[in-house]
């Protein structure tokens, strides 16, 4: 049983790391961005970051929901993140943009 699964494990591929290296890169891009958007120069350090947890944790859940509802979420609560994340979207689409979402906010806490 033991050597089967030696050879089994031999046989089946690993797993590629190369989306959760591109959804990181992208979550550092979409952080950059975000945080460029929300900026206002009265903001305490400490203010900004709490809209930044905010805002990705809502832009994610209105993602899971669909496309069309983070960017009306986007439109009504960041406007000027709507086209940044439009092509976030359309070039790498819905799935790396969710993970990216969830590193931010997993690095966040």
């Amino acid at each position: 049983m033991i050597e089967r699964a030696k050879q089994k494990a031999k046989v089946e591929p690993r797993a590629s790391k190369k989306p959760v290296i591109v959804s990181m890169t992208m979550a550092d891009d979409i952080l950059r961005t975000l945080e460029i958007a929300l900026t206002e120069e009265d903001d305490d350090s400490e203010i900004a970051e709490a809209r930044v947890r905010t805002h990705v944790k809502r832009m994610r859940r209105a993602l899971s929901s669909s496309e069309s509802e983070l960017i009306d979420y986007i439109r009504l609560n960041v406007p000027s993140f709507r086209k940044p994340m439009k092509q976030f979207l359309s070039t790498k689409g819905p799935e790396p943009v969710m993970l990216s979402l969830r590193i931010i906010e997993s690095t966040a806490q």
